[in-house]
């Protein structure tokens, strides 16, 4: 497969900054009950572990918030450099559902501050044996909100002018491998439940949409392939759910013979290259027509005098006077008493009004 060294330019690079407050404390050796601190190794030696100072329940919203805004950044782009690569395209509406994820969260943490005394206490109630242990690990609820952030960053990346290592060559090899990559982990569910199992002839509804996923992303990342395999393949997965319900039967069969492909990323390339041999012709640009300039005629004079297009004027059309120009007849000179025939065309050129008409003795043939 041919990959691009400059893909960068087609993307841009989207950075979630999402954090948690974990709801524990590490264990102090006041904390062990019945235990005598001497007994207790250094801390140098041993970690004394964490204790929870808030049932975990309660901090389960803000990390299914954090997976959606993951799974919004997979759907559009994919893993590359710390964060995640999406076509240019796709900027303004993925900016826009992250933006609304954040507002999300920070709602979440809103209400779970206002909650939070009465979570600690619950959380004491369930847990008498630690109630002192677990007062003393309390902490404000001003430090506790800090401990929450939802925020993204949306930017453009490009080499720089002066890294003489050349960084970023490897860059295009690295965005196509990690799409196609996604692609083959999203397939791996489907093909665990099918494969051995030939009984299995069939894939739930909700497949469809995970397929159409699938082609849309290849289709959004094809700049990255030259080859325009990428594209014969979305095409072909689109196809294959174009159908509703239950995939089974024939349709089941188109899709199995697709996916069943797609065990690794060297198989997953291997595929892409076999559908390239699908992919339309590329015609290529045709060369820009000679100019006027270019186009000399057979005594070498360049033709850029004549205007395309415009038939030539008759010998016997008449000239009209421009720019104090008139226009004058060249007539031949009357010949005397002679046998000799007269010129059969007359001549016109135009004339500055102040010169006086020439007459020319000879005749001219074009």
């Amino acid at each position: 497969m041919t990959v691009q060294t400059t893909v960068l330019k087609d993307v841009a690079m989207v950075m979630l900054d999402f954090s948690v407050w974990s709801g524990s404390k590490k264990l102090e050796p006041s904390d062990f009950i019945n235990v005598d601190v001497q007994d207790l190794p250094p801390s140098r030696v041993a970690s004394y572990g964490i204790k929870h100072l808030i049932e975990k329940e309660r901090l389960q919203p803000f990390k299914t918030i954090r997976n959606q805004a993951e799974r919004v950044c997979n759907r559009y782009g994919t893993r590359l450099l710390g964060g995640y690569a999406i076509p240019l395209d796709c900027v303004e509406v993925i900016g826009v559902e992250l933006q609304a994820i954040c507002a999300k969260f920070n709602d979440e943490v809103d209400n779970f501050i206002q909650a939070y005394d009465d979570a600690i206490a619950d959380w004491i109630v369930k847990n008498p044996e630690f109630a002192e242990p677990l007062r003393r690990a309390m902490l404000p609820r001003s430090k506790v909100k800090s401990r929450f952030n939802a925020s993204f960053s949306i930017f453009e990346v490009s080499a720089s002018p002066r890294d003489k290592t050349n960084s970023l060559a490897s860059v295009g090899s690295e965005l196509l491998d990690s799409v196609l990559l996604s692609i083959v982990n999203g397939v791996k569910p489907q093909l665990a439940s099918k494969t051995g199992n030939s009984a299995s002839d069939w894939f739930r509804v909700e497949v469809r949409q995970s397929i159409v996923e699938a082609a849309q992303k290849l289709r959004r990342f094809s700049f990255c392939d030259r080859s325009g395999g990428m594209k014969v393949l979305a095409d072909d997965l689109e196809a294959s759910v174009a159908g509703s319900g239950k995939i089974h039967g024939a349709e089941f069969e188109r899709l199995w013979a697709i996916i069943s492909r797609f065990t690794s990323l060297d198989a997953m390339k291997q595929f892409v290259e076999e559908c390239a041999n699908r992919a339309p012709a590329t015609l290529a640009i045709a060369g820009s027509a000679p100019s006027p300039d270019t186009i000399k005629d057979d005594l070498g004079f360049p033709m850029s005098g004549f205007v395309a297009g415009e038939a030539p004027a008759s010998p016997d059309a008449p000239v009209f006077a421009e720019d104090k120009e008139e226009a004058f007849a060249l007539e031949p000179e009357a010949v005397a008493a002679s046998d000799e025939e007269a010129p059969a065309n007359v001549v016109s050129f135009p004339m500055p009004a102040h010169d006086q008409p020439v007459k020319f003795a000879d005749t001219f043939d074009f």
